[in-house]
């Protein structure tokens, strides 16, 4: 079972709502960091007001989710994160100081005020996200009811209809 299924079926009613309850407010916080920083990017890019942008976000997100079929969405995420290899280009790009880089990587310098703080809420809001927890005992669940699948390094024969059932799976959706 999942962990909501196990909290429901162990505890007590209200800490399964409490725990959703916090699950839904750090989900809202998490998605309006992530908002923010798509707002406050476009902002960098363009100029003008990073509010705006961020509400313009939302409501683009709220709109593509309702009226555009699963598959036709899931399409558009996929080719919208052909954007994260600007990571990479950036790294080509700017003129990096890879000493200075590579001992900042292991030894951080932190200054406590609100913008690193934000920047530390955003990065470990991203990282360990609570859906997360849930999504992955989720799949977890979904994996053992699945019956006769073993992992793909021990039946490497078997990833392409499997890769096969997962583009059926998204497309299906």
């Amino acid at each position: 079972c999942g962990i909501a299924q196990n909290l429901r079926r162990h505890y007590s009613p209200y800490l399964l709502r409490a725990v959703v309850l916090l699950l839904l407010v750090a989900n809202v916080i998490n998605l309006g960091a992530d908002l923010g920083a798509m707002g406050a990017a476009l902002r960098l890019l363009l100029g003008g007001p990073e509010l705006v942008y961020t509400i313009a976000f939302g409501v683009v997100c709220i709109v593509l989710e309702t009226f555009v079929s699963y598959p036709r969405y899931a399409a558009i995420l996929k080719w919208a994160t052909l954007s994260l290899f600007a990571y990479v280009a950036v790294v080509f790009a700017a003129q990096v100081p890879w000493s200075i880089a590579l001992k900042s990587t292991v030894l951080p310098g932190m200054t406590w005020d609100a913008d690193h703080a934000m920047a530390l809420v955003a990065i470990l809001g991203t990282t360990i996200s609570p859906y997360l927890f849930f999504w992955q005992s989720g799949q977890e669940v979904e994996e053992m009811h699945r019956r006769n699948a073993k992992p793909l390094c021990i039946t490497p024969r078997a990833a392409g209809p499997e890769l096969a059932r997962v583009r059926n799976d998204t497309v299906i959706g």
